[in-house]
């Protein structure tokens, strides 16, 4: 490659149509844009282990009106750690680990982004909180991430457009847990 600023280009030898960061000086390892079954393959890896979450909180707080509200709380500050906190120390949550790919920030390839990162893509999720209209809107962010992640050239969903991130499938060679 020839002397080039850093941001992200397609690399000789990559797929076509993917691109990786160039840091100005060597290819950083994630590349953007490939298969997004393995995201979806993610989000399944991580719904599984919050599902297993929440089934033992409702078997702690079983019953009534109030336990019910306290479980919705307690279930949204496990998820709200779950995926901030891997997000943070780690670069992805333990399904995007578990099937090699990792977050980065779009401005500078960066993994893992910092805890306002992390926070901001998680932010969406929270409109579920509203009553009675927040689950319809959760569909519709639903709907819209999986138009995007199969249309986006860059496979840029609803959460990674809010945080200006991307999913990067990171070489076998180069992962880690």
């Amino acid at each position: 490659m020839t002397i080039q600023e850093a941001g992200w280009y397609w690399a000789d030898g990559d797929p076509e149509g993917t691109k990786r960061y160039w840091t100005g000086e060597a290819w950083a390892p994630g590349i953007v844009g490939l298969e997004p079954w393995q995201r979806v393959g993610a989000k399944v890896i991580d719904y599984a282990v919050l599902y297993a979450c929440g089934s033992l909180l409702g078997l702690i707080f079983r019953g009534g009106f109030v336990n019910f509200y306290l479980q919705i709380l307690l279930m949204l500050i496990v998820g709200v750690c779950y995926e901030v906190g891997f997000v943070t120390t780690k670069g992805g949550t333990p399904g995007k680990l578990i099937l090699g790919l990792r977050i980065v920030e779009v401005e500078n390839g960066v993994t893992p982004p910092d805890g306002s990162v992390a926070a901001l893509r998680w932010s969406p999720a929270l409109i579920g909180v509203i009553p009675f209209a927040g689950p319809i809107a959760l569909i519709g962010i639903f709907l819209m991430c999986a138009y995007w992640l199969f249309s986006d050239p860059n496979r840029q969903t609803v959460y990674d457009r809010i945080a200006k991130t991307y999913v990067v499938k990171i070489p076998k060679s180069q992962t880690i847990l």
